[in-house]
């Protein structure tokens, strides 16, 4: 008797802890499909049943020397995201990244004087259950509240409250349908 619910092959659960063996931990259940890179000498912690698909497009996980990069439970990250961190990163449970998302918690760079200095850093936090949609980018500082749902193309670098929902640059708040009540 077969059941579609039934635990991955074994070789799916090795192959997959095989390529997070750079991080520091990785959860039960954790499974990658496709190429994933993990840079840094930062500390890289996976939770259980994430899921990376990266079937299209590779998967980048950077932490920089005394960064930390957190995923939490039940997370979905799609081909293409790249999450880098020179602080600070950090995902709720059950949140979804869309394909080709970027999260970086540093500009890398001056945009004046000098440029050879780094900037300071600003922890990115998405709560749990975030949904960001393709090609967005959460640049320093971003904080998504629990709930949140950001449209593809939308770049958030501030303070989001709990149950929005965005779209563009800069993010504006698309206006909720009405509920239909149901007759009874």
């Amino acid at each position: 008797m077969s059941s579609s619910l039934a635990a991955p092959p074994p070789q799916g659960r090795w192959l997959s802890r095989w390529k997070l063996r750079r991080c520091t931990r990785v959860g039960h259940g954790t499974r990658v499909l496709g190429k994933i890179w993990v840079h840094g000498r930062g500390k890289i912690y996976v939770g259980d049943h994430v899921f990376f698909d990266a079937r299209n497009a590779p998967i980048e996980l950077h932490a920089k020397t005394h960064a930390t990069l957190y995923i939490g439970n039940g997370c979905l990250i799609e081909g293409g995201s790249s999450l880098e961190a020179v602080d600070s990163i950090s995902l709720g449970e059950n949140c979804h990244l869309g394909p080709f998302v970027k999260l970086m918690d540093n500009h890398q760079h001056q945009t004046t004087g000098n440029r050879q200095e780094r900037p300071s850093s600003n922890p990115i936090v998405l709560e749990q259950n975030v949904k960001v949609g393709a090609h967005s980018i959460l640049l320093p500082g971003a904080q998504l509240g629990e709930g949140t749902l950001l449209e593809a193309h939308t770049v958030v670098s501030r303070k989001i409250p709990a149950g929005a929902h965005l779209q563009g640059n800069p993010p504006r708040a698309l206006k909720k349908e009405p509920k239909k009540e149901t007759p009874t």
